[in-house]
């Protein structure tokens, strides 16, 4: 026989509980383990320990994690965090509230050398509270003498939200829940048809809807209507009057630098068109494309000092120089950095502008969307309708 060794691990099982409003249990997530003992599975500590988490899986095995959680705490004040985020699943109807239980105990392990091997084994178990009188990460290893509550909150073991109200059985669901827009497709298809003047024609004869441009609508061809309309009826032509001096061609903008810029400088949004009809009646102004779901962005020619090139020995190398080194760094999760300093080629080497007759602009002069304040924070560009231009 060989040495003989006694350890002390913490075990800590959190189970999210699912209530009715009348406080009955409806449901419960797997339950998370976290210790650092790879002798026995989840479910054989609990049942060494004697836990029964308070809602019991009818599948039996299911009930626990397959693996055990065994990151470390961090001491954040007086309480040891778990230094990973956790995300429980509970199935249930009629939620009214939920409930995360945290229980810990305290196992004695026991770990020997004998002729026929090594043993391990679980001699004695205690606790089955929400605290622990000393948190071990393995063996004899503590972290704090005395340690707080696992979890805080107005119960030491527990912590409780509602759910909202869209989230409860036999809740109202809208559009925006489904599609994350309150737009339909319709909406999207009558806002593309009104920017290009399309026009839609349903023919309830064969029930069929066709698209048409302009130049396909507004044919030389005759069209004999006389099988489709009832002659014996009055027919009144209502033709097409202007009832505004202005109509304006514009969609609602996203903003951005420039736009704003353009718009306090002019008046008007960037891109709008103004038609003035010539009458005099009033001086009124007819937004077109009102209600359109597409938005308006600009496009703008992007200049920097970087927009530069390294010709080295007949090679062109990508380059982030100007006239001096620089300086590559990497930082990882934790907010370390690393640094490497990357100097700049030697003398038989050269800085070129991209763009040899427009120095400082991008290459052949490419415009790119402008979906950023003047302050370089980011604005939304959702609806914003792009056409792809080709390369050149």
């Amino acid at each position: 026989s060989g040495g003989v060794y006694r350890g002390n691990v913490s075990v800590i099982f959190l189970h999210m509980v699912a209530y009715a409003a009348d406080g009955s249990i409806i449901g419960g997530s797997k339950v998370k383990s976290i210790y650092n003992y790879e002798y026995a599975t989840p479910s054989e500590i609990a049942d060494r320990c004697g836990y029964v988490p308070p809602f019991v899986n009818i599948n039996g095995d299911n009930q626990f994690d397959a693996d055990a959680l065994t990151r470390n705490f961090v001491k954040n004040g007086s309480v040891y965090q778990y230094e990973k985020d956790l995300t429980f699943s509970v199935e249930a109807q009629d939620v009214a509230y939920y409930q995360l239980y945290v229980t810990t105990y305290d196992v004695t392990t026991y770990k020997a050398t004998t002729n026929s091997g090594i043993v391990n084994k679980i001699t004695a178990t205690s606790g089955g509270n929400n605290c622990l009188a000393s948190l071990y990460q393995r063996d004899q290893t503590k972290y704090v003498a005395v340690s707080g509550s696992i979890v805080s909150g107005s119960k030491a073991n527990v912590v409780s939200y509602k759910s909202s109200e869209s989230l409860r059985s036999g809740a109202l669901i809208n559009k925006s829940m489904l599609l994350s827009t309150s737009n339909t497709p319709a909406d999207y298809l009558l806002s593309f048809c009104k920017i290009f003047g399309l026009h839609i024609l349903f023919d309830r004869a064969t029930k069929e809807i066709t698209i048409l441009d302009r130049n396909d609508l507004y044919q030389d061809d005759t069209i004999d209507l006389s099988k489709r309309i009832d002659l014996s009826q009055d027919i009144n032509i209502v033709p097409f009057a202007f009832t505004s001096k202005w109509y304006d061609m514009q969609l609602d903008s996203v903003g951005g630098s420039f736009a704003e810029e353009y718009e306090s400088a002019n008046g008007m949004s960037y891109g709008m068109q103004r038609i003035n009809t010539g009458y005099e009646f009033n001086a009124e102004h007819n937004d077109i494309f009102n209600g359109n779901v597409f938005k308006n962005a600009v496009t703008i020619l992007a200049k920097s000092k970087y927009f530069t090139m390294i010709v080295d020995n007949g090679h062109l190398v990508p380059s982030p120089f100007v006239n001096s080194g620089n300086t590559y760094t990497l930082w990882d999760s934790a907010g370390q950095s690393l640094d490497t300093d990357i100097p700049t080629p030697d003398n038989s080497a050269s800085v070129d502008y991209y763009n040899d007759n427009h120095p400082g602009y991008d290459i052949d002069l490419a415009r790119k969307m402008e979906f950023r304040t003047s302050d370089n924070k980011g604005i939304d560009g959702a609806n914003v309708l792009l056409f792809w231009e080709g390369y050149n």
